[in-house]
C-alpha cells in the first residue's frame, strides 16, 4: 500500500515580481573552475557534457560558512536569472536574521541554475504547441536532469561543505520538472518545492503516470513535496491540473512521500514566486523550531531532541545558542538553579567564542550570587563582542554597566 499524508495550509501573503519565459546564450567556459569558497555569492561557468553547452551556476554561501567547519544543507533553484536572488534573500532572512529567534530554517547553501532554454530543459516530452504557446525545442528534461544530478551536484559537493539534505525548487515549467524529478529519480533530493507547477503539460501526462502500473519510482527514504499555488490563478490550467494532482495523491498515496499544498492568497501565476520561496522553505522545515515541551524538561531532553533532528535531516544539527538560553533561564526561574548552571556552562563549552554565551553565564552567576565569576564571564563576553566583526553598541553598553555595577558593590 502506498502511503501519503496530505495537509493543506492556508497562508495570507503579499508579493511582487513577474516573470516570463526567455532564453539566454552563455559564454566563457571554465572546464575545471577554481571555485571560491568564502561567504557571499559566486558565479561559475562550466561545460556540460550531458547538454554539450556552457552553463552558468550561481552559489550563495551562508553567513557562518567561513567561521565554522560544519556542513550545510543545499537549496537548488531553477530559473536562477529570475529567482536566485529572491530565494537566497528568503533563506538569508529565515535562517540568519537576528530578530528571528529561533530561526525557522537552518542556514543553507543556495545554488541557482541559469537558463539557456527552459522550455527544452524542463519538459519531459516533445509538444510543439499548447493553445497559443509554442514549444519547438521541448522534451529534453531527461538530459537536463542528468546535467543536474551527474554534473552540478557532484561539483557542488566536491567544492563546498554540503550536508546530504538537498531541496529542489522550480516554478511553472520548473515546477513540472521538480515534480517529474521526484517521480522519476527521487534519490538526490530530500524535499521538493514546486511553485505553480505546469502539470497540464502534454495533456496532464504527469497525472496520468500516477495511476499507471509502472509509473512512479518509490523512494526508499521519506521525501517531502511542497506545492504552492496562487489563489488568483484558480480555474486556470495550472490550478486545475495541480488540484487534480493533489486529489489523486490524496486518494492513491505515494509511498514515503508527504505532500503539502500551500495557497498563496491573492496572487497569480507570475507574482507568487517571491512569497512561495519564503513560505515554501518555512513549510519544508516546519518541524525545525524547538517544541515547547522540550523546554519543560532538562538538558538531556534538549540534547536528545537535536540528536533526533540530526537523524531526521541526515546531517549534524548542533543545539542552537537560543535553545540553551531559553532552557537555562526557564530552569532558573523554576528554581532548578543547579540544572540551569549546567545548561549555561555547556553553552559556553559548545560556543567558546560566543559573546552571548559568556555574558549569559556571567548573568547566571550574578543571579546565583557569585560576583567574582559573574564579572569574569561578563568581561569575557564584552571582549568577544568588541572583537567581533559586527559589534553591537547596545549590547556592549549593557555589559559595561553590569560589570561596573558588580565591581562597585560592597
Amino acid at each position: 500500500m502506498r502511503k501519503i499524508h496530505l495537509r493543506v495550509l492556508s497562508i495570507v501573503l503579499v508579493a511582487s515580481c513577474a516573470a516570463t519565459p526567455s532564453s539566454n546564450g552563455l559564454a566563457g567556459a571554465i572546464e575545471k573552475p577554481e571555485l571560491p569558497t568564502s561567504t557571499g555569492t559566486h558565479e561559475i561557468t562550466v561545460h556540460s557534457q550531458a547538454l554539450d553547452e556552457l552553463r552558468v551556476v550561481r552559489v550563495r554561501l551562508p553567513k557562518d560558512y567561513d567561521s565554522s567547519t560544519r556542513r550545510f544543507p543545499v537549496l537548488f533553484v531553477l530559473d536562477a536569472e529570475w529567482h536566485f536572488n529572491l530565494a537566497a534573500a528568503d533563506v538569508e532572512f529565515l535562517s540568519e536574521c537576528s530578530y528571528l529567534q529561533p530561526h525557522p530554517i537552518p542556514q543553507m547553501i543556495v545554488v541557482g541554475i541559469v537558463n539557456v532554454d527552459r522550455n527544452r530543459d524542463f519538459t519531459p516530452t516533445r509538444v510543439e504547441a499548447v493553445r497559443n504557446m509554442s514549444f519547438p525545442t521541448s522534451g529534453e528534461a531527461r538530459k537536463f536532469r542528468r546535467f543536474l544530478l551527474d554534473e552540478v551536484l557532484p561539483t557542488i559537493d566536491r567544492t563546498y561543505r554540503t550536508a546530504p539534505y538537498r531541496v529542489l525548487a522550480g516554478w511553472s515549467l520548473g515546477g513540472l520538472f521538480t515534480v517529474d524529478t521526484l517521480l522519476e529519480d527521487s534519490s538526490a533530493f530530500a524535499a521538493y518545492l514546486a511553485i505553480s507547477p505546469s502539470l497540464w503539460w502534454d495533456n496532464q501526462l504527469t497525472l496520468k503516470s500516477l495511476t499507471a502500473e509502472k509509473a512512479v519510482t518509490k523512494p526508499v527514504e521519506a521525501k517531502e513535496l511542497v506545492i504552492t499555488l496562487g489563489t488568483a490563478e484558480q480555474e486556470t490550467m495550472v490550478a486545475n491540473s495541480t488540484n487534480e494532482f493533489v486529489r489523486i495523491v490524496g486518494e492513491t498515496p505515494l509511498e514515503n512521500v508527504t505532500v503539502e499544498l500551500v495557497p498563496i492568497d491573492g496572487l497569480g501565476h507570475n507574482y507568487s514566486p517571491v512569497m512561495a520561496f519564503f513560505m515554501g522553505m518555512a513549510t519544508v522545515f516546519a518541524d525545525w523550531n524547538l517544541p515547547a515541551e522540550v523546554l519543560e524538561k532538562d538538558l538531556a531532553a534538549l540534547e536528545a531532541h537535536y540528536a533526533s533532528m540530526s537523524a531526521r535531516y541526515h546531517f549534524a544539527i548542533p543545539v542552537p545558542e537560543d535553545a540553551f538560553s531559553k532552557l537555562g533561564w526557564k530552569l532558573f526561574e523554576a528554581g532548578r538553579k543547579d540544572e540551569s548552571g549546567e545548561v549555561f556552562r555547556t553553552w559556553v563549552e559548545r560556543y567558546p567564542q560566543s559573546a552571548v554565551a559568556s555574558a549569559s553565564l556571567g548573568s547566571y552567576y550574578r543571579e546565583a550570587g557569585d560576583r567574582e565569576l559573574a564579572v569574569a564571564y561578563l568581561k569575557k563576553g564584552l571582549e568577544f563582542e568588541e572583537q567581533s566583526s559586527s559589534p553591537r553598541p547596545e549590547f556592549i553598553g549593557g555589559l559595561r554597566r553590569d560589570i561596573d555595577a558588580l565591581s562597585t558593590e560592597n
